[in-house]
């Protein structure tokens, strides 16, 4: 699920980091503003705020979904709406890519065959074979949709800067 970036804003404002880590102890993907497919949603902003503030950017918090599909072990990222995280962008393949934690808890990025390939780094994933290890600050991209991953701490840090 998409999430308004300012609810987050709103929570690292009041909340210490510790606290804000036990409030949102996920890691998250802040997606920069895109142009949506379809009926229209608050995420379909173009541009981000004067200054290339968060303003207008959504959260995609990595986690499985209530009555989540049968791929237990990994999250989803997706236009179709039986994704853990459905970003509804028509570049964005139905099941374009997943997220796997290992058994420490990191994350990596797996392309799940998608059209307009998955990106780390600026780099393509090789569909179906590759993993990028996902590490706070990286940019990633799935199609045209751009996306920053945060550990909870590291978003924390984020926000406060903002």
């Amino acid at each position: 699920m998409l999430v308004p970036i300012v609810r987050f804003l709103r929570s690292a404002a009041r909340l210490d980091a510790d606290a804000f880590a036990r409030e949102h102890p996920d890691p998250v993907l802040v997606i920069e503003p895109f142009v949506g497919g379809g009926e229209r949603t608050s995420f379909e902003t173009l541009a981000p705020g004067p200054g290339g503030s968060s303003v207008g950017r959504s959260v995609a918090i990595l986690r499985k979904r209530e009555g989540a599909n049968a791929f237990g072990m990994m999250v989803t990222l997706g236009r179709a709406t039986n994704n853990d995280v459905q970003i509804p962008n028509p570049q964005v393949s139905k099941f374009h890519a997943y997220v796997m934690f290992d058994a420490e808890g990191r994350a990596s990025l797996n392309d799940a065959g998608s059209t307009h390939g998955t990106f780390v780094a600026g780099r393509r994933l090789a569909p179906k074979t590759e993993k990028a290890l996902l590490e706070d600050g990286v940019v990633v991209r799935l199609g045209p949709v751009k996306a920053t991953y945060y550990s909870p701490a590291a978003f924390f840090a984020y926000l406060t800067s903002q």
